[in-house]
This record gives structure tokens, C-alpha cells and sequence, in this order.
């Protein structure tokens, strides 16, 4: 069933021609951390959408699993979920509710906040590419690396840096096993035991698979062998990387989206034990949607000298090179240089892209709720530019190709800020 009458209201309050902004409070991917401890009877607050779920799902599970397939957002599935039967299947007997991501709506920012419960102005991983101040230099986040070894993972580890830069706080799974419940975590074995992911799963039993198969087929292994109250979550990131290399919807996303989906029917469906499956709760989620681009339209701020050389110098004298991604670009100017940089952008970029100040954005609540990361007010930069649904801007770095995604997210438009929550118990739907 598709529960969306809420979606007016969020319309109304954080929407307008362009954009959808997160609801963070109440229908957001931010509360998705908390609803599996409140299905886990790990705590007892209230939780904006628990009611929608916990009457339609078995009370108090002994299993649940978040199964979040990167990319797949909500206009996704009004697009497939007839056309395939595993989706059509949550659809019929199961429950969908569109929520909104956080943003920005990329990877870095949303894994961080299923693992850790954090929106992103707490956690402070707020992008792909980011800036980090306290290494004075611009780096891949999740692989951990210099814009100079992009290919090598976790190579900022082999020059001595600490990746609690990327997150240093409390994760899901650490908080679920001081009150008894196990948690795996199942994803991609390229993934796995990252320097990322040291310090941002902590607390659970790593995972990592081969295929498709090999995913399901051990998540299905662990429900019927668990003993104890037990988290599982599971990632799979491929249908996004179709995305962005072929573009949504295009022959090879539909390819990937149609194995995913047949092997979730064979593999999980038509052979989990019916008792584990009468015990587990499934939801299913994703970090963003995305939008269909055109590469060699990109608009590079590099042309523009009015901009490059207002760049921000480091105190060690490099110039701050932009960061984020084609979608949502973070700069930081030299002060004196903001009104004059925005005007000019504004320009340059009517009808195209929105220009706001970063710091004012975050007064407003894009980037969450909560304390904020004690750096984050530096990662965000002081002015954001935000394409419009159709455009990309970037800043090309040196030695660098140009942009070659034809799908991209990060932005605030409603094919990348609408998502989904998915549930069932697992009995519900063989």
C-alpha cells in the first residue's frame, strides 16, 4: 500500500518551484536509525512516523533488516514497482511511505547518518568531495584519499591521517549491542573494512559479498541461524552506479533493477525459513533518487576569473578549491569577496542554479538537527550553489576529466529529495 497523504503538507511547508527541502523532524531517511531501535524495543520515545508503521508490522521482532539500495528514491518507484514482482509485491501486500532524504543527497552524507542516527550538520560528513580544514586539502570521503590518488582506497591512512576525521561518534550498532541486539552489516566486499567503515560500524560484524546472490543468500543464512535479537544492514550500490554511468532508467539500469529484484524473489523470498520470516521486520530504503544530466552541459565555475581568483587561500597559502559535487557546490571565497562572488553567480547563473549563502542555509536547517560537528560550520563553506533539476555545475580540478555522470543527485530537487520507506514483516509478503 502507498501511504502518501502527508505528502501535501510537506509541499506546502518546505516546498517551492524548484526545490524540496528535508523534514528532518518528522518524514525524513534521518529517522530511519531510530525506528529500527524502536522495532528492536531498544528505546521508547515517540517517532514521527512510528505509528504508520509499527500497526502494519509484527510488535517487537526479533530481526530487522534495512535493505538500502543507493539511488532507487521514490520517483523510482512509481516508475517500477508495477512493472517487477518483488515490488509489486511490497506494494500489495506490504507498505510504502515516501520520506525525504537529508541533504545534500549523496552517499557520504546519508550512510553516515543510517549508521549513526546523526542528520548531517551532527556528524559532519556532509559530502563526496569535502574540504577538511584540519588537513588542509580536499579529499574523497568514503575511499578515504587525496584528490591526488583518487584510485587508491584509503591512502590518507598509509600518510598517518585519523579517519575519525570522517565520523567520531556513536554508531547504531555500538547502541544496539549495549542493549543485547547483534548487528551485521552486509555490503559490497570492495567496501568492506574500509578505514571508513572502521569508524563509522562499529559495533557490527562485517560482511562483505561478491554478488548480488551471495548477498542475499547470506542475509537469508544469518535470519535462520539467529538466536538473539539481531540488526542487519544491507547495502547495494550498483543500480546507482548505473545511474550515473548510463543514466536512469536507460537499458542498463532496468537490466540491474530486473536481477536485483528477481534474485530478492528467488533467493529471499521464495526460501526464507517462514518462522525467521514471521519474526522479521523488513525496510526498505534508499539515500536519494536521482536526475537525468547531460555531462557536456556542465558549467564550469573555472571559466570565470571573477571567481577563481576569489577563492579562499589556506593558512599554509593553497587556494580552496570547491567541493561537493555537480549538484550542490560548496565554495569558500575570501570574505571581503562573498557579496561580489554571489552577484556575479547569480548572474551567470540565472535560470540554472540557485545561489544562497551556506552559513544563512544552515541557520535555516538544511543540513539537519541536533548539536552541530564541531567542523561543520567549516565543511559547508560560505556560499552553496544549487542547480536546478537539468543542470550541473562544478569546478574542475587540475589533472582532472571533465564531469562524464549522466545521472546525478545531491540536490534539492524532488527527483533527488524524495525517497522511501518500505516495510513489512517478512512473513507478509512469500
Amino acid at each position: 500500500m502507498l501511504i502518501k497523504d502527508h505528502l501535501q503538507d510537506v509541499e506546502s511547508r518546505l516546498g517551492d518551484d524548484h526545490f524540496l527541502r528535508p523534514d528532518y523532524s518528522t518524514y525524513s531517511f534521518a529517522q530511519v536509525p531510530a525506528l529500527v531501535e524502536l522495532l528492536l524495543g531498544t528505546r521508547q520515545d515517540e517517532h514521527p512516523f512510528a505509528d504508520a508503521v509499527l500497526r502494519r508490522v509484527s510488535p517487537r521482532p526479533q530481526n530487522v533488516v534495512v535493505l538500502m539500495i543507493d539511488g532507487f528514491g521514490y520517483h523510482q518507484w512509481l516508475k517500477y514497482g508495477e512493472r517487477y514482482p518483488f515490488l509489486s509485491r511490497v506494494l500489495e501486500k506490504g507498505n510504502l511511505l515516501p520520506i525525504t532524504a537529508v541533504f545534500p543527497s549523496t552517499t557520504a552524507a546519508s550512510v553516515t547518518t543510517i549508521c549513526s542516527g546523526l542528520t548531517p550538520q551532527e556528524h559532519g560528513l556532509i559530502e563526496w568531495h569535502l574540504y577538511l580544514e584540519e588537513i588542509d586539502q580536499v579529499i574523497y570521503t568514503l575511499p578515504f584519499t587525496s584528490l591526488a590518488a583518487k584510485d587508491q582506497h584509503d591512502s590518507l591512512v598509509q600518510k598517518g591521517v585519523d579517519p575519525h576525521l570522517l565520523f567520531n561518534g556513536s554508531t547504531l550498532f555500538s547502541r544496539l549491542g549495549r542493549r543485547g541486539v547483534a548487528s551485521h552489516v552486509v555490503l559490497d566486499r570492495a567496501y568492506a573494512h574500509s578505514a571508513y567503515g572502521s569508524v563509522s560500524q562499529t559495533g557490527a560484524t562485517i560482511f562483505g559479498y561478491s554478488s548480488a546472490a551471495d548477498m542475499l543468500v547470506h542475509l537469508r543464512q544469518q535470519l535462520s541461524a539467529a538466536k538473539q535479537c539481531s540488526y542487519f544492514y544491507v547495502y547495494w550500490s550498483s543500480l546507482d552506479h548505473m545511474s550515473h554511468t548510463y543514466e536512469p532508467h536507460s537499458e542498463q539500469y532496468q537490466a540491474e533493477l530486473n536481477s536485483l529484484t528477481h534474485l530478492l524473489q528467488t533467493e529471499l523470498l521464495d526460501q526464507v525459513d517462514h518462522r525467521a520470516a514471521e519474526k522479521t521486520v523488513l525496510l526498505i530504503t534508499a539515500d536519494h533518487g536521482h536526475v537525468v544530466m547531460k555531462p557536456d552541459e556542465t558549467i564550469y565555475l573555472n571559466q570565470w576569473p571573477e571567481v577563481t581568483r576569489a577563492l579562499a587561500k589556506s593558512p599554509a597559502g593553497q587556494t580552496i578549491y570547491p567541493w561537493g559535487n555537480t549538484r550542490d557546490v560548496f565554495l569558500k571565497v575570501a570574505d571581503d569577496q562573498v557579496a561580489a562572488v554571489m552577484s556575479f553567480l547569480a548572474e551567470k547563473l540565472a535560470g540554472q542554479a540557485r545561489v544562497v549563502r551556506s552559513q544563512a542555509e544552515a541557520d535555516q536547517g538544511l543540513f539537519g538537527i541536533g548539536p552541530e560537528h564541531p567542523q561543520f560550520r567549516r565543511r559547508i563553506g560560505n556560499i552553496l550553489v544549487l542547480p536546478y533539476e537539468g543542470y550541473t555545475v562544478w569546478y574542475q580540478y587540475p589533472g582532472y576529466k571533465k564531469n562524464e555522470h549522466r545521472g546525478m543527485h545531491g540536490g534539492l530537487s524532488r527527483e533527488e529529495m524524495l525517497t522511501v520507506l518500505g516495510f513489512a514483516t517478512l512473513s507478509d509478503l512469500l
